[in-house]
């Protein structure tokens, strides 16, 4: 399954990354910290998931 965190809290965003694959070894997780470069990911890559935080820095994950 693959997973893609969107997060700007890079810390946590990586260790979520971490625990996920630890745990689950068919998961495959990537992070980005904003939406800049999601449609590359998502037009390159089979995105199973996102986890996208709704309040990032400088822009709204609900929009």
């Amino acid at each position: 399954m693959n997973i893609l965190i969107i997060d700007d809290h890079e810390l946590f965003s990586y260790s979520l990354k971490l625990v996920l694959e630890k745990h689950h070894s068919e998961y495959n997780a990537m992070t980005l910290s904003n939406t800049d470069k999601i449609e590359a990911i998502l037009a390159s890559n089979d995105i199973d998931i996102i986890l996208l935080d709704i309040n990032l820095q400088n822009e709204s994950g609900l929009v």
